[in-house]
């Protein structure tokens, strides 16, 4: 992190001089699930994971590094201007002008820089940086957890036209378009053998790398949370308005205190989530069944 702050810090000295003015680093706080992107998933390439299935526990203090690098990042002035009212499109085009130096992202933003905002800048894809800058951890690989949900609609005949669609849409025919395209990873073996012409486009092979990757286990069901919520926190402290080691204490006394309560008043057995053992070192799918 130490490595982040410096070079977004040499990019805004220098882009201080440029017309528009250059800035190390975009936070696009105005985007729902930001820090999913922004602190989960980086997080998880260090070992550190905020929910653990061992204890039960939510355990979002463990992510108090990563937010005092964007804390820095802010107060050396590094960060786009107007980070809790960026969003993440505004954050792109920026960046593929050539007007931000570094952005967190994931594999769908390839096909972004080249096609729906074609960079005009050089550009390259590097794993999430770690507080150490050492692979502790095994990044979230975020693959078939959406469902389609067809029961709701209208009539037999609306239902059986989603499912021939959402057959169609997965059919290796069409991933494999999809993959060779550069729109995004492949995380089927089939998908990728039968791809004679893998994307040349620039930065998808970094992402086709999953050595290092993983499916971690769902959270427990969103529970109903008095106060904040965690995205409201973290803004909150980014924008100063919160202390950082009180806001996360506060924030994991009331997600534990939300997910028993919901859990004794049966609507759902938190048991069904308990991995023994668990460590985000080694997430290992076939753990859990449930």
């Amino acid at each position: 992190y130490s490595e982040v702050v410096s070079f977004a810090k040499k990019i805004t000295q220098y882009g201080a001089a440029q017309d528009p003015k250059k800035y190390g680093f975009a936070l696009p706080l105005a985007v729902s699930d930001v820090w999913e992107y922004y602190a989960d998933m980086p997080l998880s390439q260090a070992g550190i994971y905020h929910f653990n299935y061992d204890t039960l526990k939510y355990e979002f203090y463990k992510q108090k590094p990563i937010l005092e690098m964007y804390i820095q990042l802010d107060k050396d002035g590094s960060i786009f201007p107007g980070a809790l009212q960026l969003d993440n499109d505004p954050a792109r085009a920026q960046f593929s002008e050539g007007n931000i130096g570094m952005m967190m992202a994931a594999s769908w933003d390839v096909g972004v820089f080249n096609d729906q905002f074609p960079a005009k800048i050089d550009w390259g894809v590097a794993r999430f940086p770690t507080p150490d800058g050492k692979l502790s951890g095994k990044s979230v690989l975020d693959a078939a957890y959406d469902s389609l949900y067809v029961n709701g609609m209208s009539s037999p005949e609306v239902q059986k036209a989603a499912v021939r669609f959402l057959e169609f849409i997965t059919s290796v025919e069409e991933q494999v378009k999809y993959y060779e395209g550069g729109y995004g990873i492949a995380t089927m073996s089939d998908i990728v053998a039968a791809s004679k012409n893998p994307s040349q486009k620039k930065g998808i092979k970094e992402f086709t790398d999953l050595s290092n990757d993983d499916i971690y286990p769902r959270w427990p069901p969103e529970v109903e949370l008095e106060g904040d919520d965690r995205y409201t926190v973290y803004n909150a402290i980014l924008a100063g308005r919160l202390d950082l080691d009180e806001g996360l204490k506060d924030l994991d006394k009331r997600l534990n205190d939300a997910l028993k309560q919901a859990a004794e008043q049966g609507k759902f057995k938190l048991e069904d989530y308990r991995i023994a053992g668990w460590t985000p070192t080694k997430p290992n799918p076939n753990a859990y069944k449930k």
